[in-house]
């Protein structure tokens, strides 16, 4: 009958899980995961007074980085504002950060200028940490040589440079550099230069310089330069100008002076200066 059946009797009980509890993590290694007892993979959380990254992790912008190499993080506005934040009061400091590894930045620009006379040219930079090179070559066609009438436009004279650099100050927002090298100035032998004792010669020379950039706020940078070539000709080259940056590409405005002042018949007097616009690509 119905009630001679026995209910079944109830399933056992299971014993109760063991909490896991955090093990402290060894001297030394301060917020290292600490692994499960149950030899599962997945960590459990650091113990508590350890320090722990915050949840969020901002990216870089987009004008930071992109192998512009040492010099050119912003001082304002982005520098250091990403990453993890600092350990609570009481908590275990983490380990210190691995240096930055060095990295070599290659540069090529494009640039023009118009004013007390014209020119324009290209440069290509390469450079690491410390060490680097530089070549250039423009083409200035000044207003005047020697007092005279306004030179053709089709008779510029020639301007290269090749150069070491040695960066004395190298930072992520600033840097200083010296350049060695050589230069050449070739004049042609045509248009106003024609008659002329130095037309159609072209003179080398020893180029000392000095050069830098600093990071300003976001984007923002400002470049400069001093070259001069002491002998045979001497020569002054130099600019400044401010660069706005967004990934691999800059763009710079600002001012250039080129100062040629030949002497016993070796090279023109002129002198070139104006506003001046480039163009930059890192890579």
């Amino acid at each position: 009958p119905p009630s001679s059946r026995a209910a079944p009797p109830p399933p056992p009980s299971a014993p109760a899980a063991t909490e896991a509890r955090p093990v402290p993590p060894p001297s030394g290694q301060p917020g290292r995961p600490v692994p499960p007892p149950d030899g599962s993979t997945h960590p459990r959380p650091p113990p508590p007074g350890a320090y722990r990254p915050p949840p969020v992790y901002v990216a870089p912008p987009y004008w930071y980085g992109w192998g512009w190499g040492y010099g050119y993080a912003p001082l304002w506005w982005g520098y250091g504002w990403w990453g993890y934040a600092e350990p609570p009061p009481g908590a275990a400091a983490p380990p210190p950060p691995s240096p930055p590894a060095d990295r070599v930045a290659s540069t090529l620009r494009g640039y023009g200028f118009s004013g007390e006379g014209t020119g324009g040219g290209l440069s290509f930079a390469a450079e690491g940490r410390r060490g680097g090179l530089r070549f250039s070559v423009d083409g200035l066609t000044p207003d005047r040589i020697d007092g005279a009438a306004r030179l053709p436009a089709t008779d510029p004279m020639a301007y290269g440079v090749a150069a070491l650099t040695w960066s004395f100050v190298s930072a992520e927002t600033h840097r200083l550099r010296v350049e060695v090298g050589g230069s050449m100035l070739e004049m042609p032998a045509a248009g106003s230069y024609q008659g002329t004792p130095y037309g159609g010669t072209t003179a080398f020379g020893l180029l000392l310089g000095l050069s830098g950039q600093v990071g300003l706020a976001g984007p923002l940078g400002l470049e400069g330069y001093l070259r001069t070539t002491p002998y045979p000709v001497l020569v002054l080259d130099a600019g400044l100008a401010l660069a706005v940056r967004s990934g691999p590409a800059a763009v710079t405005g600002g001012w250039r002076l080129v100062e040629i002042s030949g002497s016993s018949g070796n090279g023109p007097d002129a002198r070139l200066s104006g506003p001046e616009l480039g163009l930059a690509l890192a890579f």
